[in-house]
């Protein structure tokens, strides 16, 4: 069972606060050059943007796939690691 959303209420009945989980898909497809702008972290089993929110790519935006390569976790389906992917110059074309 997954908890959506939270509301507490005080006892007089007012909204003291209240907190939404909602997970909004957005999919960005750019092509960036050598070095990204971004910095990338492990975080659940993921490689998520860290810091470094530029054009539509915001913080906490998960890689889903690299030059048309699924992501599975930390790694590519081809088991390469993403972070390591980002830090070699001859990966981006």
């Amino acid at each position: 069972m997954s908890v959506y959303g939270i509301y507490v209420i005080s006892e007089s009945g007012s909204l003291q606060f209240y907190y939404d989980h909602s997970d909004v898909n957005v999919e960005v497809e750019k092509k960036y050059d050598f070095p990204l702008s971004f910095h990338f972290k492990a975080m659940d089993g993921r490689i998520v943007v860290d810091f470094g929110a530029c054009d539509d790519v915001k913080i906490g935006y998960t890689v889903i796939s690299v030059d048309g390569i699924t992501a599975k976790g930390t790694s590519l389906e081809d088991n390469r690691d993403i972070l390591k992917f980002f830090q070699i110059k001859t990966t981006f074309h």
